[in-house]
């Protein structure tokens, strides 16, 4: 059953009533530092980290409360007003008294000490679906998705394992697809170039690279392209393989082709309408325009690093169908937009188009047929959509384990995404021994099932 969208402010004592005891009370009166456990699907979570309890509510910080279950997070201070959205559903607490009817004037649903502002964990979990219990031997807070009511969550599968016999080592970044509906990627370590078919999963490889490439794209020539950014003096280029060379099986690295230089930095890449390429530059915020000719300029998008951690702006690219520039900057978890001048390729002013947490680590990114955008959160180990109005929710997530395992690039075929995993030991994916590794995984779209083999470690 799909939930309506809904807007709530109400009260502690109110919602005391409706929810019944979760954990023995605490105080009376005063918060209390948390000593519970809080297990998600049996594991264990991180909200119970620093958290609170208040009578027999147990109070989590709302940021990782949030994160768990892929919601998006607005904290205004100034009025102690929370709003948490996901899917269809959007839950408003306060820290003031409501003036909903019904509700208590002496309480709210949100706790606020200090500068922190914390949600009782049943009363906001239950209200997105999930089932909460407790375990009173073990005084551990039992949270689970099964029968979740969110139509819009899709689950992953891996489709083909590209190193069975480790869990780490490889590190894949790129995909993308050919006419014949083929897979291509890419392990920086060993240069390797794949070709996969999605029918079975199967791998072979075509050859091993010059260099290490990571974004790739087909051109409208039918060749491949590969972004290889270079560093530490080396200068990064943009790799080709012409299409007649892809025709048959195994080749030599020499038809590899470099077909244009000066692109530091070099990582995601796209076509535009006029067969020009355009490069993203990683953490050099800036974006190159290739001619047909392999001529580059350079445009400095002055996109902004919101995080010390994450210093890359300029990553995933993607034309809409209003033929704008697409780019994800991976730091502030933000998707921006910017017009592309058909006569020359000039890019002009870009304008946010939405910003989440849950876009925090904006890698790779794909357009669907429906005008959907799809971003890979690689530290949030996440397939996020963006809506053509800017509405941002969660496709898929999961823990270390994967299948999604810091999901890095995302193509869009047949009706399914398919997504390559990075496997870095960051974010959600640290530590990346328990996953399957450096893999593909795939997502059925449109109400379908994701197919593939599900191993894992």
């Amino acid at each position: 059953m799909r939930l309506m969208r809904k807007s709530m402010v109400i009260s502690l004592t109110a919602a005391l009533a409706c929810l019944g005891p979760l954990v023995p009370a605490a105080s009376a009166a005063e918060p209390v530092p948390s000593n519970l456990s809080v297990k998600w699907d049996g594991e264990p979570a991180a909200l119970a980290n620093n958290a609170f309890l208040l009578d027999h509510i147990l109070y989590s910080p709302y940021q990782p409360a949030a994160s768990a279950m892929g919601a998006e997070a607005k904290w205004d201070a100034a009025s102690k007003t929370l709003r948490l959205h996901k899917g269809t559903v959007e839950v408003e607490l306060t820290a003031e008294p409501s003036a909903v009817e019904g509700a208590e004037p002496d309480g709210a649903p949100l706790l606020v000490i200090g500068e922190n502002a914390y949600v009782p964990v049943r009363f906001v979990y239950e209200r997105f679906g999930y089932k909460v219990g407790y375990d009173q031997t073990t005084r551990t807070v039992l949270i689970t998705s099964e029968g979740m009511a969110d139509a819009d969550r899709h689950e992953a599968a891996i489709l083909t394992d590209l190193d069975p016999d480790k869990a780490t080592g490889m590190r894949i970044e790129g995909i993308t697809g050919d006419a014949q509906g083929r897979l291509y990627t890419v392990d920086m370590d060993s240069k390797r170039l794949f070709r996969i078919l999605p029918e079975t999963g199967k791998a072979e490889v075509l050859t091993v690279l010059p260099r290490p490439a990571t974004g790739m794209t087909f051109g409208p020539d039918g060749a491949l392209y590969m972004a290889s950014g270079g560093g530490q003096g080396v200068e990064g280029v943009i790799l080709r393989v012409p299409a007649d060379v892809l025709q048959g099986g195994a080749f030599d690295a020499s038809k590899v082709e470099t077909f244009a230089s000066g692109t530091n930095g070099a990582n995601g890449l796209v076509f535009d309408g006029s067969d020009r390429l355009f490069v993203s530059g990683g953490v050099t915020g800036n974006v190159y325009g290739i001619t047909p000719e392999g001529k580059s300029t350079v445009w400095s998008s002055g996109l902004k690093a919101e995080r010390e951690e994450q210093k890359i702006t300029v990553n995933g690219l993607a034309f809409d169908k209003e033929g704008r520039l697409t780019i994800a900057n991976t730091s502030s978890g933000e998707i921006w937009k910017a017009p592309v001048n058909s006569a020359d390729g000039s890019i002009g002013t870009p304008e946010l188009f939405a910003k989440s947490p849950l876009l925090y680590g904006a890698d790779g990114i794909a357009f669907g047929p429906d005008g959907v955008l799809y971003v890979c959160a690689n530290e949030r180990n996440a397939i996020v959509k963006v809506t053509p109005n800017g509405e941002v929710s969660e496709l898929a997530a999961n823990t270390n384990e994967g299948p999604l395992e810091f999901p890095a690039s995302v193509h869009v075929m047949g009706g399914a995404l398919y997504i390559s995993n990075f496997d870095l030991p960051r974010g959600t994916n640290m530590p990346n021994e328990p996953g399957i590794g450096s893999s593909i995984a795939k997502i059925g779209l449109q109400g379908t099932e994701a197919g593939g083999t599900h191993s894992h470690r």
